[in-house]
């Protein structure tokens, strides 16, 4: 919600990557057209200042008709932020275009190329869980890594569909993010055994001392 709370997830999880949502609803304009730099930049600053891996998920569920963007505004809106990325120089920050994922056709919404800024100012693409397909196809298309958010694995019943998804489509999918709120939350001790025996195998990768080298931040 806040930097004050990214600083305390920071502070808790020291040997974590970091993944950031942020809401461009009532600004997408005014960073489209530089009125915002300033702003972007302070962000830049706090956010390099982690000197970790952050995930900064841009204007997240861009394609969703509730969110009111329009696409040529909010392509020109990433762009200029990817352009504010390289003039501070802020190696740690990867940009994650995540769709909303919705699983039914809306009349009227734009196509998912559309809201593309293009494969040299993407570096990840985002899509929630369950109606993930169209995004996946999207980043084999445009050779792209997906994070896979929105997964809610409160329910023991959530897993063997799940983790057998993220099997299926490891060639694409390499970063997976829960939600560990509300109804979502690994309280169960069933849960949380069934979460750590999963992912305490070799094909997961885990807050461990190393974990900033083997994404590639550190030598």
């Amino acid at each position: 919600n806040g930097i004050e709370d990214l600083d305390y997830l920071a502070g808790k999880y020291p040997k974590s990557a970091l993944s950031v949502g942020v809401d461009l609803k009532g600004v997408v304009a005014e960073i489209a057209e530089g009125k915002a730099d300033d702003k972007i930049d302070a962000l830049l600053d706090a956010l390099t200042a982690y000197d970790r891996p952050v995930f900064l998920r841009l204007g997240y569920g861009f394609d969703d008709p509730v969110n009111g963007y329009a696409p040529d505004v909010y392509v020109s809106a990433w762009k200029r932020f990817h352009e504010r990325i390289q003039a501070k120089g802020s190696p740690n920050v990867a940009l994650v275009w995540e769709s909303a994922s919705l699983c039914e056709e809306a009349e009227g919404r734009s196509p998912l190329e559309s809201w593309y800024p293009g494969d040299a100012f993407v570096d990840w693409v985002g899509a929630s869980y369950g109606c993930a397909d169209a995004a996946l196809q999207f980043a084999r298309d445009h050779f792209k890594p997906v994070m896979l958010t929105a997964a809610s694995l409160g329910t023991s019943e959530w897993f063997p569909p799940f983790f057998k998804f993220v099997a299926d489509n490891h060639d694409v999918v390499r970063a997976v993010i829960y939600v560990n709120a509300g109804e979502s939350r690994l309280l169960s001790a069933d849960v949380i055994k069934n979460w750590k025996a999963e992912t305490m195998g070799s094909f997961w990768l885990r807050a461990n001392p190393d974990l900033f080298g083997d994404l590639g931040l550190v030598e």
